[in-house]
């Protein structure tokens, strides 16, 4: 992405291909849909044909605000020569070692179960990473653990997409609605079922009718209030 300005966020992936490949593509696609419009580099999107490779990551990584460093199985696995790929000539290595001796925020997450390395599995100069708190960022739950990466790229509780305040209370209407009806619906089969049980109606253990329909109109209400404040929202990816 370019055309970003000065009040703009600009975030850097760093990530293995073979190791968080796809779970980073999916935190760039959920990065630039974000109201603040950060501009978010991810080396295959933001690596042009013939252009230099290495060039381009220190350059983006010299005017980045944020670097998010993700860390899966096998990022500090064993290279082609036999040797911990990090004690190589490691562009994450570079990507990483930048970004601590920079002022910026660096932000460890944690994917497909990976932990914390231990300090003889780093070399020197990414031994200070152990000392930041990381994000797990966990694929089921995709959804609700980004968040946690958005707010604490923005320091804040930010702004959600779409979610003003009107339309949190039409959301809280439509839930109240929608449990409402399945509550009505419940209701009914219920009297149905009563009915073809014992052959009587169900308004015989209230006396009278006005007094049941109070009764079912009480149920309604307290069942699509409680539908509109507990219903939880959609959070998992599959």
């Amino acid at each position: 992405r370019s055309g970003a300005d000065a009040a703009m966020t600009s975030i850097f992936i760093s990530y293995r291909r073979d190791d968080a490949g796809d779970i980073a593509g999916r935190m760039y696609d959920a990065l630039i849909r974000q109201p603040q419009k950060p501009n978010v580099f991810l080396d295959v999107e933001g690596i042009g044909h013939g252009e230099n490779y290495l060039d381009r990551i220190k350059a983006m990584l010299a005017k980045c605000d944020v670097i998010v460093v993700v860390i899966g199985p096998k990022w500090t696995g064993v290279g082609p020569s036999g040797s911990r790929i990090l004690l190589d000539s490691d562009v994450v290595r570079m990507e990483v070692a930048q970004a601590l001796i920079s002022n910026r925020k660096v932000l460890p997450v944690m994917v497909s179960g990976a932990r914390t390395p231990p300090a003889d599995e780093l070399p020197v100069d990414l031994v200070a990473l152990r000392e930041l708190n990381h994000i797990e960022l966990r694929q089921r739950y995709f959804n609700r653990d980004i968040d946690l990466l958005f707010d604490s790229i923005w320091g804040v509780k930010r702004k959600r997409a779409g979610q003003s305040l009107g339309a949190r209370i039409a959301q809280k209407l439509v839930r109240a609605l929608v449990g409402g009806t399945g509550a009505a619906a419940l209701m009914f089969a219920l009297v149905a079922t009563f009915n073809a049980v014992t052959g009587n109606s169900l308004e015989v253990l209230f006396g009278r009718q006005s007094e049941f329909m109070v009764v079912v109109l009480i149920g309604l209400v307290v069942l699509g209030a409680l539908a509109a404040v507990f219903w939880p929202r959609k959070r998992v990816l599959r």
